[in-house]
């Protein structure tokens, strides 16, 4: 699911932690025997493992991430038979031994992946946030652009949510997402409503029971 990224209220509903994390390992995941035969149209991704370094804010109930995490990561578009580096909606790069600034959030037990392209950023020498491109592409890109990381954070801490989540709620970014809506916030999940597909797979399971 594409979740709402284009305020920091949707960063702090959605998101578990903004930490600052150097790009350490980059794999191939690897292909199909399909697809490793085609030559057009193919999507292939990365295994990307960050070192976290240091951590700007944590939503109020969130699980501890860990150390160090792998996440998936779109690589490259196969066209005419050459793979062409992709480039993700916010035109963000992530490159192994650079060091980012991003928002992440814990999909299962073991899992974690950035909330969205459009939640990572550069950090300059000189400590501050880069964020790609030449001019930011949402109000929330350009709340945290040229601040300095511990900046970042404060604005994050200080920034209310949609829905006051009860702290011992350790809720999924779709749970929370569908709490919004139930409770008239604004929606921006792209494709099928996927509070209505979740709950009529809760309920056939239920009755399959």
């Amino acid at each position: 699911y594409a979740f709402p990224v284009d305020t920091l209220q949707d960063w702090v509903t959605y998101g578990d932690v903004f930490v600052t994390f150097t790009v350490t390992k980059a794999e191939p995941v690897p292909l199909s025997r399909e697809d490793a035969e085609r030559s057009e149209g193919v999507l292939t991704e990365s295994y990307l493992t960050a070192e976290i370094e240091e951590i700007h804010w944590t939503r109020l109930g969130a699980s501890s991430i860990p150390s160090a995490v792998t996440f998936t990561w779109l690589a490259a578009v196969r066209v005419a038979g050459r793979d062409i580096p992709a480039v993700t909606n916010s035109g963000q790069v992530l490159e192994v031994g650079n060091r980012y600034v991003g928002l992440f959030y814990r999909m299962d037990s073991d899992r974690w992946q950035p909330l969205a392209s459009e939640t990572l950023a550069g950090v300059g020498a000189d400590g501050l946030v880069v964020v790609p491109g030449q001019a930011p592409s949402s109000s929330s890109q350009a709340s945290i652009d040229g601040k300095s990381v511990s900046e970042v954070g404060e604005l994050l801490s200080t920034t209310p949510q949609y829905v006051d989540f009860s702290a011992d709620e350790d809720l999924t970014p779709l749970e929370r997402y569908c709490r919004v809506a139930e409770a008239g916030g604004p929606k921006g999940v792209l494709g099928l409503d996927p509070c209505q597909v979740a709950a009529t797979a809760t309920s056939a399971t239920s009755s399959a029971d």
